[in-house]
C-alpha cells in the first residue's frame, strides 16, 4: 500500500515539474518573441528614417506553414482595409490573370500578337504572350501610362503596335508598362470581355476580396475607361495579402485550387537565360545586379543571377513592396501610401526590406 502511495506521489511531483517547465518555456518563448518583434519595429523605424521614407506605412508578415499573421506594425494613420494605388505591384496581379486564362486554354504562352492583330510586320506579329508577360517583347515606351488618352484598351494596343511598325525589336529584358497592355488587349479579344469583367471573374471573386478593387489610369482614384494594366491597381493591403497568400501556397485558396502549382512555379521562375541582355532594369541602377524577372514579378538573388533560393517581389512606384520568401517560410508586404510621385520610393522600400530580412527571420524562428 505504501508503495502505491509513493508511486502516486512521485508521479504527481513529476507532473507538477513538467507543467512548470512547460510554463517556463512558454513564458521564455513569449518574452523572446516580444524581444524579436521589438527588434523588427526598431529596424523598421530606423530603416525608414535612413531611407527618407515619410509616407504612411504598414508591415505585415505571414508564416507559410500555417498562414498565421506573425507580425504587423503600422503608422497610426495607415489603414490596411483602405484601397491604395500599388503602382507596379499591379504587374504581378495582372500577369496572374493572364496565367489563369492560359490554364483555361483560352490563351497559351505561345499565342502570338498576330493571331489577334492583323496586318502587322513579322517582327511584331511573332511576339508571344510569354515574351509579353516576361517583359522581353522588345516593345518600348517612355510613358508610364501610354493609354491615358486612347479611349479604350484596344485603341491603346493598336497605337502601341503601330508606333513600332518601323522599329526593329531589340532582344532582351526591358522593364516598362507596354508589354502587359498588349497582353491584356489580347485577353479581351480572346474572351470578348473587358479587362474589368475578366478581373472580377478570374481574380476578385475567387480570391474573395473584401474591399473595393479597381484599375485606374495609375495617377488618381478616378476609375478609368482605359485601365493601366501594369501600374493602375487600387487595392487594400489585406486584399493584396490574399493574392500573395494564394501565390505563396502554390495557387491554393483554402483547399481550392485557383492556379495550378505548375503555373505558379512557372510564374516565379526567372525567364532570363545565360545570354539575356538587360536593356533596362530600375534595380540594376541601384546595385541590384542579380535581380531577374519571371512573369510579372522580380526574382531576387543576392550574389548570382541564378540562385537556388530566390525571393519573389513586385515593387511599386510609391514604395508598396510585396514579397515571398519560400526558403525562409514567409510572405510579407511593406505597404505605403505616398503623397506624391517619388521615383526612388520602390528602391527605398527595397533597402528597408533588405534590412528587415534578418530580424524577420529571427522573429519567425521563435514565434508560435
Amino acid at each position: 500500500m505504501r508503495n502505491k502511495h509513493f508511486v502516486f506521489f512521485l508521479w504527481a511531483v513529476l507532473l507538477v515539474h513538467m507543467l512548470a517547465t512547460q510554463a517556463t518555456s512558454a513564458d521564455t518563448l513569449d518574452a523572446e518573441q516580444n524581444i524579436k518583434a521589438s527588434a523588427v519595429v526598431d529596424t523598421f523605424i530606423s530603416a525608414r528614417k535612413a531611407a527618407g521614407q515619410r509616407s504612411e506605412a504598414g508591415l505585415y508578415l505571414y508564416r507559410l506553414s500555417d498562414d498565421k499573421l506573425v507580425f504587423s506594425h503600422n503608422t497610426s494613420s495607415f489603414d490596411s482595409k483602405k484601397p491604395i494605388l500599388v503602382a507596379s505591384a499591379t504587374k504581378w496581379v495582372s500577369a496572374a490573370l493572364i496565367l489563369h486564362l492560359i490554364e483555361q486554354n483560352i490563351l497559351s504562352v505561345e499565342t502570338t500578337v498576330g493571331e489577334y492583330f492583323n496586318k502587322l510586320p513579322k517582327h511584331l506579329s511573332a511576339i508571344t504572350v510569354r515574351e509579353l508577360i516576361s517583359f522581353q517583347s522588345g516593345l518600348t515606351s517612355n510613358e508610364r501610362d501610354p493609354c491615358k488618352e486612347m479611349g479604350s484598351l484596344q485603341n491603346c494596343a493598336k497605337m502601341l503596335l503601330q508606333s513600332h511598325l518601323n522599329k526593329q525589336r531589340e532582344r532582351g529584358f526591358r522593364y516598362n508598362n507596354v508589354h502587359l497592355h498588349i497582353a491584356a488587349a489580347i485577353a479581351e479579344r480572346a474572351t470578348k470581355q473587358s479587362w474589368k469583367s475578366l478581373f472580377q471573374r478570374h481574380v476578385s471573386i475567387p480570391l474573395a476580396f473584401e474591399d473595393k478593387v479597381f484599375y485606374t489610369n495609375g495617377r488618381n482614384e478616378k476609375r478609368s475607361l482605359v485601365p493601366n494594366i501594369a501600374a493602375g491597381l487600387y487595392i487594400s493591403t489585406r486584399d493584396y495579402l490574399k493574392f500573395l497568400s494564394a501565390i505563396a501556397h502554390d495557387g491554393l485558396v483554402g483547399t481550392q485550387s485557383w492556379l495550378s502549382k505548375r503555373s505558379v512555379s512557372d510564374m516565379l521562375t526567372s525567364k532570363f537565360g545565360p545570354d539575356t541582355k538587360v536593356l533596362f532594369s530600375p534595380f540594376s541602377r541601384y546595385g541590384k545586379l542579380y535581380y531577374s524577372y519571371g512573369y510579372g514579378n522580380w526574382v531576387e538573388c543576392d550574389s548570382e543571377r541564378f540562385c537556388l533560393t530566390p525571393r519573389n517581389s513586385s515593387a511599386g512606384y510609391y514604395g508598396f513592396y510585396p514579397w515571398i520568401d519560400k526558403h525562409s517560410g514567409y510572405y510579407a508586404v511593406l505597404a505605403t501610401r505616398a503623397e506624391a510621385w517619388d521615383f526612388r520610393a520602390s528602391v527605398k522600400s527595397a533597402h528597408i526590406v533588405e534590412k528587415l530580412r534578418q530580424p524577420l527571420q529571427d522573429l519567425l524562428r521563435v514565434s508560435r
